[in-house]
């Protein structure tokens, strides 16, 4: 339950669930394995576009040129991901086929949630007592106030010690948008690196 960990003591926060009507992202009991083409889609069929699944096989760190792909979340924001990464409604995202969509349950390893309140009392609660910050940088993405946090979990918590995690905090005026993930010495560069790229890209 990492995503509870973000907000305990601000308040409220909004995750976006797949819309039953949407067939632009795969749903938790759907596995899209990754193509290095698509074929033309049939009348009435989504765009590879609006599939959200990978068009090629790339190195799984954010890519310099344009092996991206673009989507949107129904909570108003379009991010940029490597093409060769999995989502679910813009909010999950993975290296590999995500097998479940619930939030709370989720494989997904990097992930984006809007917090409410203002952006001082989220700042106020960004990290939990049971982590240590490692790194903290105050500064501007995509043309909005952002906070990088780097922490590592010192105590038994929503993580187990010694994970290391990372996250970018970012003002959009009424709300704060939290892009996050977690990892290991061995893998959190990589992570780190997907989550640079979807917060530099973030557009509502």
């Amino acid at each position: 339950m990492v995503f509870v960990a973000l907000v305990a003591g601000v308040g409220a926060y909004r995750l976006a669930t797949p819309a039953p009507a949407r067939q632009a992202v795969p749903s938790p009991s759907t596995v899209v394995e990754p193509t290095v083409s698509e074929a033309a889609p049939a009348d009435g069929a989504p765009a590879a576009d609006d599939a959200l699944v990978p068009v090629d096989s790339s190195p799984t760190t954010m890519p310099q040129g344009g092996d991206t792909l673009t989507c949107a979340s129904d909570l108003g924001w379009q991010l940029t991901y490597p093409a060769d990464w999995y989502t679910v409604d813009c909010v999950l995202f993975a290296p590999w086929p995500i097998q479940n969509g619930n939030p709370v349950e989720t494989d997904a390893p990097v992930f984006v949630i809007e917090l409410t309140g203002t952006w001082e009392e989220v700042i106020a609660a960004a990290t939990p007592d049971d982590r240590e910050i490692t790194d903290l940088l105050d500064t501007t993405i995509a043309g909005r106030r952002a906070l990088v946090v780097a922490s590592r979990q010192a105590e038994p918590g929503w993580y187990e010690v010694g994970t290391l995690v990372y996250e970018i905090y970012l003002d959009n005026g009424e709300r704060v948008v939290v892009v996050s993930t977690a990892g290991t010495d061995v893998d959190l560069a990589t992570l780190a690196a997907v989550v640079d790229g979807l917060a530099a890209s973030f557009t509502t």
